[in-house]
């Protein structure tokens, strides 16, 4: 809400005004959020890439905190750890899909990217699999949403399901029935976190970390 502070002095000829806004602590102002040039990379084995994190409504420096983390080391390579720019880098033999993670406490989210490996062109452009540019939604309770994912390499017969991991936060309705459905509706329940997943057989899922603030209450 709004309050109004009036401040006043008996030598003084006017009272001084100040007009505060209360938000609540779920409201973001000016939030940092990581982004990064690209959500899918991909690499024949041996190969290396440098990456770059970008900031937004940040405090300078606070690119150099950056933390970048691989789901699987074996798979690919990350040096530095710490930094705005890292090299990734594909090891071992075979086929694989690793998520590569920049990280900053106090961010809004983490950036995700994808990254697949392969031991030669025509094994990387025979992989099939979905991602998404952003992981993060906030919607308020009794509100819907869309989220989205991107697809390469799926035929026909492959089903992107949709599940939530909390359905008296959140429920997310895809129909998995069809094919390659690549968007689904989020409705908030009640206040609270949960997860998303959009999964397809044989390739990484993706997850979505959602926050469902109080019925009411602005999501932008």
């Amino acid at each position: 809400g709004e309050l109004k502070i009036i401040v006043s002095h008996p030598r003084c000829l006017y009272d001084a005004e100040i007009k505060l806004k209360v938000y609540s602590e779920s409201v973001l102002v000016n939030p940092v959020t990581i982004t990064t040039e690209d959500s899918l990379i991909k690499l024949i084995k041996g190969e290396s890439k440098t990456i770059s994190a970008r900031l937004r409504n940040h405090n300078e420096g606070e690119e150099n905190n950056i933390l970048w983390t691989s789901s699987n080391e074996s798979n690919i390579s990350v040096s530095p750890t710490t930094g705005q720019t890292t090299q990734i880098t594909a090891c071992g033999t075979g086929s694989s899909q690793t998520y590569v993670t920049a990280h900053l406490d106090g961010a809004l989210s983490d950036k995700k990217i994808l990254v697949l490996a392969a031991n030669s062109q025509e094994e990387l452009d025979a992989m099939k699999g979905i991602y998404a540019d952003s992981t993060y939604l906030r919607i308020a309770a009794n509100e819907t949403k869309s989220i989205n994912v991107e697809s390469f390499g799926l035929s026909n017969t492959d089903k992107i399901s949709w599940t939530t991991s909390n359905s008296s936060i959140a429920i997310v309705s895809g129909d998995s029935s069809s094919e390659n459905v690549c968007s689904a509706k989020v409705t908030g329940i009640s206040e609270g976190n949960c997860s998303i997943t959009a999964a397809i057989e044989g390739s990484e899922s993706v997850v979505f970390d959602v926050t469902v603030l109080k019925e009411g209450e602005s999501s932008e």
